[in-house]
């Protein structure tokens, strides 16, 4: 366990390099930083607010100089205790890191700085006509740089992919403080794929260059539910073996529902999984058409019942339950 006492003099110069205002190391300032959404505790030495990006390099190699434990940290919304300082040491708050840096609809990328919001970023591309698909359950509150460090999916993971399936690039700060301008475009190994996922051990992001694409001009949404999770996956089988790859896919147990409290779906007492089913697209018909026969391969699987979203309210009310299914299960 690194002590608090040997700070000492790097105290200062983080002062210097942050800014006095920005180091703290009051009990009551530290606590928030001993947790994340997991269940492991562990409380850092200090915590740094990182207001800009060109300060990240400096004080990394000042910490990594003085030998002292640190760890980059947004939302903290992680599950995987990525962001808990097990060794003490210093926790790097990006938060304030914040900006979208541009919007270049011409060439489909999104050039950002790690704290942006996901949500925040959706909301801004979609007054362009565009989305960024990687869309985690935590997405209102979860950031880019975290998405990153954990490669985040979401529910589009099945037909969009995961954050490094749109990632184009990035500039990272490496443990020793030296920057680093990754790009696929590169010729060589996938350097952005290597560090995305490494919950900032190999490096910290300070920019990432994203991929966007246009919104879809249609989206179809339905909730099906079985008498159990096997009649609900042999439905999963039959539309993926039609070569149907819908927008999202996902399922939910008896258990999941009931934590969540049904999230607005009616459920008779015979349910005992429920898959939640969306297309997207620019044809209309075609969606029906896909739609149809999901619904065909659901009846042979042995379907309760079949539901479509009338609109985008209701289809917000579809997706509740599966949005809030960890929380009302951590409860």
């Amino acid at each position: 366990m690194f002590r608090k006492d040997r700070l000492g003099g790097t105290l200062e110069e983080l002062k210097r390099i942050a800014g006095d205002d920005n180091v703290f190391t009051g009990e009551a300032d530290i606590l928030a930083y001993a947790y994340d959404a997991g269940s492991a505790r562990a409380r850092p030495d200090a915590v740094v607010r990182v207001d800009s990006a060109e300060k990240v390099a400096p004080l990394v190699r000042l910490l990594h100089g003085a030998g002292v434990p640190f760890l980059p940290r947004l939302a903290g919304t992680n599950l995987s205790g990525g962001t808990i300082p097990l060794k003490g040491g210093v926790i790097l708050n990006l938060s304030p890191l914040n900006k979208i840096r541009s919007i270049d609809t011409a060439a489909g990328v999104a050039v950002v700085e790690p704290g942006v919001v996901n949500l925040k970023l959706q909301e801004e591309l979609a007054k362009a006509g565009f989305f960024y698909p990687p869309d985690p359950a935590s997405q209102r509150v979860c950031t880019i740089g975290g998405n990153i460090g954990e490669n985040a999916g979401g529910p589009l993971c099945l037909k969009y992919g995961v954050t490094s399936d749109n990632l184009l690039g990035m500039t990272v700060v490496t443990p020793q403080g030296e920057t680093l301008d990754l790009s696929i475009d590169a010729s060589g190994p996938d350097l952005p794929g290597l560090f995305t996922g490494s919950e900032g051990t190999l490096g910290i992001a300070i920019y990432a260059r994203l991929r966007i694409l246009p919104l879809p001009k249609h989206i179809l949404t339905a909730v099906c539910s079985f008498a159990s999770v096997d009649d609900a996956m042999k439905a999963v089988a039959s539309t993926i073996a039609a070569g149907i790859v819908p927008r999202a896919l996902e399922a939910m147990d008896r258990v999941s529902l009931d934590a969540a409290g049904g999230g607005g779906l009616k459920l008779s007492d015979r349910t005992g999984a429920v898959l939640i089913i969306e297309l997207d697209g620019n044809s209309r018909r075609d969606l029906e058409k896909e739609m149809a026969e999901i619904r065909s391969f659901a009846a042979a699987a042995g379907s309760l019942d079949f539901r479509e979203a009338a609109d985008a309210d209701e289809r917000e009310t579809l997706w509740a339950a599966r949005k809030g299914a960890y929380p009302a299960l951590a409860r």
